[in-house]
């Protein structure tokens, strides 16, 4: 699969892979939100709790939802970056 040889570090460190789970963005803003690579997709660890600092050590990506975005189904592609 070719999401996963980009992730693996064949390709930049964009790379777009189908949501774990659903999201939701209630704040009208773009957001990165800390995820992890899990069964061939992106597996929110928390939505937006930036302050907690034990979950970005387990974040291996983010995951990008733009401002214009209110909601993100599990299944669809979305762009997210490696960390």
């Amino acid at each position: 699969r070719r999401w996963l040889q980009n992730y693996l570090g064949t390709n930049p460190a964009t790379v777009t892979m189908p949501l774990g789970a659903d999201l939701v963005n209630r704040f009208g803003r773009a957001l990165f939100i800390k995820a992890k690579f899990d069964q061939g997709g992106a597996m929110p660890i928390d939505e937006f709790n930036s302050a907690t600092l034990l979950s970005f050590s387990k974040a291996d990506i983010l995951i990008f939802m733009g401002a214009e975005v209110t909601e993100l189904k599990a299944g669809e592609m979305v762009e997210t970056y490696k960390i």
